[in-house]
């Protein structure tokens, strides 16, 4: 089930136990977790990501312009590959 693309809490409701229950036995058989490639980059992912690589922006100001939570640039930014310091929010102000 896992394999063919169901998520892992669907199995778990229908299998009658608790997501991480489920989680933790696929952890201890060898199951490894999905792993996101690059077809899972979305237009947006990469629009969030040259937004925030040109100009001096912070991921805030961003979030703003997208009109997303901050989080979400978080998320696009780990899909293409980078590591955003979350600490780094105001330092890429110019504020310390």
């Amino acid at each position: 089930m896992y394999q063919s693309g169901m998520p892992v809490a669907k199995i778990a409701s229908t299998a009658g136990i608790p997501a991480g229950s489920l989680y933790r036995l696929m952890r201890r058989s060898g199951f490894e977790g999905r792993r996101l490639s690059a077809a899972t980059v979305s237009d947006l992912d990469r629009q969030i990501t040259a937004a925030y690589l040109t100009g001096d922006t912070t991921t805030d100001e961003v979030a703003e312009q997208f009109g997303i939570a901050p989080g979400r640039i978080y998320e696009s930014l780990r899909r293409v590959g980078l590591q955003p310091n979350r600490h780094n929010r105001q330092r890429r102000r110019g504020t310390s």
